[in-house]
């Protein structure tokens, strides 16, 4: 499920008019004597959409969910009860929970902004999945990542 957030929100607009524009340089086209002004509304266009994609980049970090979560815990004295921070999102498809801290440390804004730095680096995370993964598409042979060689290194001693 997508959330309606402002940076989304002013995404969709700026797809459409985006979309406007393309129409009118499909009209402007068919006229004699008007490539000059179709091709400042291309780039225009190109523009709009450009900035439609970093919207929709910071709208991926505004869809957090942050709660206040309980723990109780059994001690000789009885039951403690403790609240701590979560935030969740999805990643693949997956709902993935993360812990933020304790609600006596963190102030909900706090959490928040920890939850978005988190997000953001997962989000990096995948990114750089993905295009190890095209690499390795796009080549036909099969690549081993830095990290790898250097423990295949570290265990045969050099």
């Amino acid at each position: 499920m997508v959330h309606n957030t402002p940076a989304r929100k002013e995404a969709k607009g700026l797809r459409q008019r985006a979309s406007d524009l393309s129409m009118k340089i499909k009209a402007l086209e068919g006229i004699e004597g008007t490539a000059r002004l179709a091709g400042e509304r291309q780039a225009e266009a190109a523009r709009l959409q450009e900035q439609a994609r970093e919207l929709v980049e910071l709208a991926r970090l505004e869809d957090i969910t942050v709660w206040e979560d309980s723990i109780i815990k059994q001690t000789k004295k009885g039951e403690r009860k403790y609240g701590r921070w979560m935030a969740g999102w999805r990643e693949g498809g997956k709902p993935r929970k993360v812990y933020l801290g304790s609600c006596r440390k963190l102030s909900h804004d706090e959490a928040l902004q920890k939850a978005r730095e988190a997000k953001r680096q997962a989000i990096q995370k995948l990114r750089h999945a993905k295009i190890e993964i095209g690499n390795q598409i796009g080549n036909g042979t099969p690549q081993v990542s830095v990290r790898q060689n250097r423990k295949t290194n570290e265990r045969l001693g050099d």
